[in-house]
């Protein structure tokens, strides 16, 4: 941890940005959008928590995005 110099949370960014990309690409399919919700659930509640937050934002969009057109 004392080598990571902010890698891993931007690291972390970049993956829940590519999982809202993703989930916008599919937004219209709800069967897709249930098979990735159940891949990137643990993803998601991570950004939920303090170790997470410099992906909250994007986070809080992915979440948005499954319950609005998840139905």
């Amino acid at each position: 941890m004392e080598d990571d110099d902010g890698e891993s949370a931007l690291a972390a960014v970049g993956c829940i940005q590519a999982i809202r990309r993703t989930l916008e690409s599919v937004q219209k399919e709800p069967l897709m959008l249930h098979q990735l919700q159940q891949v990137i659930y643990p993803i998601l509640m991570h950004s939920l928590t303090p170790e997470g937050l410099d992906a909250i934002e994007d986070g809080i969009d992915c979440i948005t995005m499954l319950l609005y057109y998840g139905s």
